[in-house]
């Protein structure tokens, strides 16, 4: 006869939108229902529901030898036309119809140096700090110019480009008005009290545009103009600096930062010009971040993610990428994959391999990542938080999780649960299939239909998709189980197959109702 659950309390967690919170693991009773102690290679579907990461692929053709890409530019022109382009040993090469190739008079530079540009009327600007200034039209050779400024920190502001990273680490050279590649009469320099890690320009509330710049002392200045004395003029902002340029990126109203604690913190600008307003938004990861070797991190802003890329303890490159869902507010983890830099081409994120001398993408049609020219397994894992139902002095007993969602054919999602605060000896131990009773046979849902309304892999890599999913429900038998606070935790760790967990309903009763301990009574 089935058993009544009428008479269980019950516990439900169907929005998973809160992310990784590893600041308050370790007494995972005090997170928030949607937030998750422990998350890697989870991203959210529709309705603010659970799913493993899409993968990658490659871009271009394969290149073997030693080595890393150490910059990539996008060459977008004003047409729409895009030039994608990547830096490594002494070269400066661009995908032409899919093949790597050495841009004319590019392959002499100083090798292995990391390279800012920037993109003005159909001209790209780049520099590595040390070799000469150059820019290209993107057909014909490359242009250069030995008394310009050499500096591999690039903003756009004024009608000027500014240049920073130069051998003189506190100087800030702009051009002439409209004419980026003339620093001659008309062009100038500022100089700051320490040296320059980050510009970037900045709209105000009020409209008014400004220079931001970055110092390694931990201090920032605002760079505006004056037209009462037709001049450049500065003024010094309560921040924290920032430690580098490639990690500084607008995010919708403010610049996302690595700050000089190494934090990320975002800055913006209320009413007025001095008026900054700033926060640490990496405050859920601030001890994890403290564990970062930021040497060589770089970021990007797209499809509403603020995407970080550094070294966790131990590795020699990056490999590990952080993101930050700038729509629902918190973060997320990536594994398995490590970027030297980052770019938007063809409506996809792209990733300079920080481990081989390749190209990537995120690919919504992708379920491994293509990396060292094989297919790899994503290890996707998921820790609910631990449940106390509000009521920590009295055990509880554990007997069902009912758990709903959508599953492809081949999927297998082992679940266990623990007690909380623990993660050895687990309390049980099940496993999901697609090709389980439970699952529903008749109806197939692609992505993109309208039981999903959202696009996959955070629109990383598209949105094309190529596996099919089935809805199921399942309740899972705990057995007997006496626990105070248990957890879920799901993994996958399997190449082409997709699954989406939409709810995760835990039924449950005290054991002895108003019991109380002697030794809690005061």
């Amino acid at each position: 006869m089935p058993e009544a659950l009428f008479n269980k309390k019950v516990r439900i967690l169907q929005d998973f939108s809160g992310g990784w919170n590893p600041k308050w693991a370790v007494n995972a009773t005090q997170l928030a229902d949607n937030q998750s102690p422990y998350m890697v290679n989870a991203d959210f579907a529709a309705r603010f529901a659970l799913t493993k990461r899409r993968g990658c692929s490659l871009l271009g053709n394969p290149t073997a030898g030693i080595g890393s890409i150490k910059s990539l530019m996008n060459f977008r022109k004003s047409d729409g036309t895009e030039i994608l382009m990547r830096t490594y040993s002494t070269n400066v090469e661009y995908l032409l119809a899919g093949v790597w190739t050495l841009v004319t008079g590019a392959g002499s530079y100083t090798a292995d140096l990391l390279f800012d540009s920037l993109v003005y009327k159909d001209t790209i600007y780049f520099g590595n700090g040390i070799d000469n200034f150059s820019y290209w039209t993107g057909t014909g050779a490359v242009s250069t110019s030995a008394g310009n400024p050499k500096g591999n920190i690039y903003a756009s502001a004024f009608l000027r480009l500014w240049i920073a990273g130069q051998l003189d680490t506190t100087k800030l050279s702009y051009s002439v008005v409209d004419d980026y590649s003339n620093f001659g009469t008309g062009s100038g320099y500022m100089t700051f009290p320490s040296a320059i890690k980050s510009i970037t320009s900045f709209i105000t509330s009020t409209g008014t545009e400004q220079l931001q710049v970055y110092l390694s002392d931990g201090t920032s200045y605002e760079v505006h103009w004056n037209s009462a004395t037709s001049a450049f003029e500065r003024g010094r902002l309560k921040s924290n600096g920032a430690k580098l340029h490639r990690t500084t990126k607008q995010v919708e109203n403010d610049n996302f930062v690595l700050d000089k604690a190494g934090q990320i913190r975002s800055q913006g600008y209320e009413q007025y010009l001095n008026d900054i307003r700033t926060n640490v938004q990496s405050v859920f990861l601030d001890v994890y971040m403290d564990t970062l070797n930021n040497s060589n991190a770089c970021s990007i802003y797209a499809k509403k993610q603020y995407l970080f890329s550094s070294m966790e303890p131990g590795a020699s490159a990056n490999n590990v990428i952080l993101l930050y869902d700038s729509n629902y507010k918190s973060w997320r983890k990536y594994n398995g994959l490590g970027a030297n830099d980052f770019v938007e081409y063809g409506g996809k994120v792209c990733f300079a391999s920080s481990t081989d001398l390749n190209v990537y993408q995120f690919d919504s049609s992708a379920y491994s990542d293509y990396k060292g020219l094989i297919d790899a397994p994503i290890y996707f894992e998921y820790h609910t938080k631990d449940l106390d139902y509000d009521n920590p002095m009295d055990t509880k007993m554990f007997r069902w999780v009912k758990i709903s969602g959508f599953i492809s054919a081949n999927c297998k999602i082992p679940i266990k649960m623990f007690e909380g605060g623990t993660l050895s000896n687990p309390i049980s131990t099940k496993e999901i299939r697609g090709d389980g009773p439970y699952v529903d046979q008749s109806q197939v849902y692609p992505w993109g239909a309208a039981q999903y309304a959202s696009i996959p892999f955070a629109g990383l890599g598209g949105i094309s998709s190529s596996i099919e999913m089935k809805p199921f429900t399942v309740m899972v038998s705990l057995g007997v189980n006496h626990t105070e606070s248990p957890k879920l935790v799901f993994t996958n760790y399997q190449t082409d197959v997709d699954f989406i967990i939409t709810h995760i309903k835990f039924y449950a009763e005290e054991d002895a109702p108003d019991r109380i301990d002697k030794a809690w009574i005061l």
